[in-house]
């Protein structure tokens, strides 16, 4: 199993928090949520988390460079860190073809 992503650590930090005696304790809001509830949530987050960066992965396939191109809907992607980020998505999964096509991706918008 993977490490925790970064929207699962975010999860730990709304539902708990850090009391002076260094008790996790849950919030009032969330005293009748179990463990298993929690794990079930955030898990159901990961899985979209990782439908949304195969859909993305896919339309980047079918197109190449031209995914961030001017009139592209990943064209206000083109100076973020999307891609290494889905680098790092499937890296943890092990899917280093994918990775690869990515890094010949953001090789060609480096030297545009």
């Amino acid at each position: 199993m993977h490490k925790l992503s970064k929207g699962r650590k975010n999860l730990r930090k709304h539902f708990f928090y850090l009391d002076f005696s260094n008790n996790f304790t849950l919030s009032k809001k969330q005293k009748n949520m179990s463990y298993s509830e929690l794990d079930k949530f955030e898990k159901e987050i990961d899985e979209l988390y990782d439908e949304q960066a195969r859909k993305i992965f896919e339309h980047i396939e079918k197109i190449g460079d031209k995914a961030f191109a001017k009139n592209s809907p990943l064209y206000k992607y083109k100076d973020t860190t999307l891609l290494e980020r889905l680098i790092k998505h499937f890296e943890e999964f092990e899917e280093y073809e994918k990775c690869a096509k990515l890094k010949s991706v953001q090789e060609g918008l480096d030297k545009e």
